[in-house]
């Protein structure tokens, strides 16, 4: 069990750590440098490669991304 969930067992998401910020901790996190120009969601996939060399790559890709970096585990500090 983690601290954050004492009665559910599983891992810390990235999205738990975003639900349990403040809003000061959430301007600080949306705004960091990490967030904004490395794309923290970002999976640089092959798929995305292809289409960026001939197009941009759908908004739809990337929101994929960003759901499947919110089901991860977290780690780091809360501004990481």
């Amino acid at each position: 069990m983690t601290p954050e969930h004492p009665s559910n067992p599983r891992e810390l998401t990235n999205a738990d750590r975003i639900r349990s910020m403040t809003d000061d901790e959430l301007a600080k996190f949306t705004a960091s440098e990490c967030w904004t120009e490395q794309n923290n969601f970002c999976q640089q996939k092959y798929e995305c490669d292809a289409i960026l060399s001939i197009n941009t790559i759908p908004e739809e890709m990337c929101e994929q991304c960003a759901l499947d970096w919110l089901k991860m585990p977290a780690r780091g500090k809360q501004n990481d």
